[in-house]
C-alpha cells in the first residue's frame, strides 16, 4: 500500500513539473482580438504582463499578439475583479500588447511579479487604490478625490523596480516597504507617507499639509515638494530632505538625518540619539 501511494505521488509530481515547464513560442503571425467584458471595479495581474489602461465609457480587453498565443492568455471577470493568467509559459512572441478599457468604476489595481501597468490617459474617478508587489512597476496619471498607494517592491542584488506617478488628488496616502522606489509628482491638500525597510521616495509638487513617517533606513527626498505645514517623524538611520514653507513639527531619533529647505517655524517634540538637522538654502 505504501509503495503504491509513493508511486502515485511521484507520478503526480512529474505531471506538475511537466506542466510547469510547458513553453510556447509565438508563430509570428500577429492578430488583434478585442473582447467586450462585464464592468469591474478591480484589476489584478502578474507574471510579465504589460497592460495599458485607457479610460473609456465601456469595458473591454484588446490583445495584439501572435495568433497562436491568444488562447494561452486568459482573462475573466469574477466578483467584479478582472484578472489575467496564462495556461503555458510564453517563451517568445513577435508582439504582445494588452489594452484594457476601463470606466470610472475602477477602484483597485494590483500588480505582481514582473508585471507593469501604464495608462494612455489620466485616470479619473472618486478614489483609487494601487498596490505594487514583487518587482512590478506602475506608470500612471491620476486625478481623483482620494488616492492610496502601497508599494511592496522587493530588491535583489541591488536590482529594484521604480514606479513613476503623476497624482492630483484631495487626499493622498502612501505606504512604501521593502526597498521599493517611487517617484511622483503630487498636488494635494493632504499627504500621508509611511516609509519602512529601506524604501526610497522622490516627490515633487505642492502639498498643503503632510504627515511623514520615515523609519528603518528609508530615504525621503522631496526638495522640490513644497509643503505648507509638515509633521515629520524620522527614526533609525533614515534620511529626509524636505521643503516646508510655514510650519514644521519634528520628532527625530537614532542616527537620522534631516535636510530642511524653506524658512518655517520649527517645533521639536523629540530630538534624540545622534540625529542631525541641517538648514539648507534653495
Amino acid at each position: 500500500m505504501f509503495k503504491k501511494g509513493l508511486l502515485t505521488l511521484c507520478i503526480a509530481m512529474l505531471a506538475v513539473k511537466g506542466f510547469a515547464q510547458e513553453k510556447v513560442k509565438g508563430n509570428k503571425n500577429v492578430t488583434t482580438i478585442e473582447t467586450i467584458i462585464d464592468d469591474f471595479n478591480a484589476i489584478t495581474f502578474g507574471d510579465k504582463f504589460e497592460i495599458e489602461l485607457i479610460q473609456s465609457d465601456a469595458t473591454s480587453v484588446e490583445i495584439e499578439t501572435d495568433e497562436n498565443l491568444h488562447d494561452i492568455i486568459q482573462f475573466s471577470v469574477k466578483d467584479s475583479v478582472l484578472s489575467f493568467s496564462t495556461s503555458a509559459k510564453i517563451q517568445s512572441s513577435k508582439r504582445l500588447n494588452i489594452v484594457v478599457n476601463i470606466t470610472k468604476s475602477l477602484r483597485y489595481i494590483e500588480v505582481n511579479d514582473d508585471a507593469e501597468v501604464s495608462a494612455a490617459n489620466t485616470l479619473k474617478n472618486d478614489s483609487l487604490e494601487l498596490k505594487i508587489n514583487d518587482y512590478a512597476k506602475a506608470f500612471l496619471n491620476i486625478k481623483n478625490k482620494k488616492f492610496t498607494l502601497t508599494n511592496n517592491n522587493r530588491s535583489t542584488f541591488g536590482i529594484s523596480s521604480k514606479s513613476k506617478l503623476n497624482i492630483e488628488s484631495d487626499k493622498v496616502i502612501i505606504e512604501l516597504n521593502e526597498n521599493s522606489k517611487t517617484e511622483a509628482l503630487i498636488e494635494t491638500d493632504s499627504l500621508k507617507v509611511e516609509m519602512y525597510q529601506g524604501a526610497y521616495a522622490k516627490l515633487e509638487g505642492d502639498v498643503e499639509h503632510a504627515i511623514l513617517n520615515t523609519i528603518n533606513s528609508s530615504d525621503f527626498s522631496a526638495k522640490n515638494l513644497t509643503i505648507n505645514t509638515c509633521n515629520l517623524i524620522i527614526e533609525d538611520s533614515s534620511d529626509a530632505t524636505i521643503h516646508v514653507a510655514n510650519e514644521l513639527t519634528l520628532e527625530a531619533s537614532g542616527t537620522s538625518d534631516v535636510n530642511l529647505y524653506g524658512d518655517p517655524k520649527i517645533t521639536i517634540n523629540k530630538f534624540k540619539g545622534t540625529t542631525t538637522l541641517h538648514k539648507k538654502e534653495l
